[in-house]
């Protein structure tokens, strides 16, 4: 693990489909909060796959989109190699999760976020609590509209970070 006067650099996977409706809002999020960060398209046709692309083409050294034509859906599976993937190839990340496209953190700000990592270091995992969050009216493609339903609860389970080497290990 990191130096404590060293900032977490951190890692998000993530599966998406057809998630035009919210991605702007998703993106503009987890590229605030994460540094590295891999998403797979599965089939989209509803411009989810081009929006992430003319994206990732404005940060390719931190955001990677991938198609994942398999009919199935095999997201554990999917979930697990596209993290170990994502780890090889950025050997600085100290904690790796994922998201859906409409799970949010409740960071204000990547500051309040790292603080928080900070705190934990030296622990080889963590689970976080998140809400599921949605547009009250379509966003047409404008990031972070303020028509959003945000629960008062959060989801009934949380989301697992994992230390490099713990899910290295595993």
């Amino acid at each position: 693990m990191a130096k404590t006067d060293e900032l977490p650099v951190t890692g998000l996977v993530s599966m998406v489909k057809n998630e035009a409706d919210i991605i702007a809002d998703w993106l503009a999020h987890v590229t605030d909060l994460f540094d590295h960060i891999l998403i797979a398209d599965h089939n989209s046709t509803d411009g989810t796959y081009e929006y992430l692309k003319a994206v990732e083409s404005k940060i390719p050294e931190r955001l990677k989109i991938v198609r994942y034509i398999e009919p199935e859906y095999d997201q554990a599976r999917l979930m697990n190699f596209l993290a170990q993937g994502l780890l090889a190839r950025e050997s600085g990340i100290s904690w790796i999760t994922s998201l859906d496209a409409d799970e949010f953190l409740t960071f204000g700000s990547r500051d309040e976020f790292v603080r928080f990592l900070k705190r934990l270091q030296g622990r080889k995992a963590f689970t976080l609590l998140w809400k599921n969050c949605a547009p009250l009216l379509p966003n047409k493609g404008n990031p972070r509209t303020d028509s959003w339903f945000i629960p008062p609860q959060f989801a009934r389970h949380g989301k697992v970070f994992w230390s490099r080497a713990m899910f290295l290990a595993g």
